[in-house]
């Protein structure tokens, strides 16, 4: 079966936002909010198509 995984909250989205805006790399942002790298590139790929 597949891999359960969460999405961000709004906080977290928000300072994904501001960080990635700054310039900072993914990995390094996940590790800070203690995700995966693949979760983030998940809800990036949302924001950009609209989703979210």
């Amino acid at each position: 079966m597949g891999r359960h995984y969460s999405q961000l909250n709004a906080t977290e989205r928000n300072d994904l936002h501001s960080r990635m805006l700054n310039g900072e790399s993914l990995r390094s942002i996940a590790r800070s909010l203690g995700r995966a790298p693949s979760t983030l590139s998940r809800e990036i790929s949302g924001l950009r198509c609209g989703l979210r």
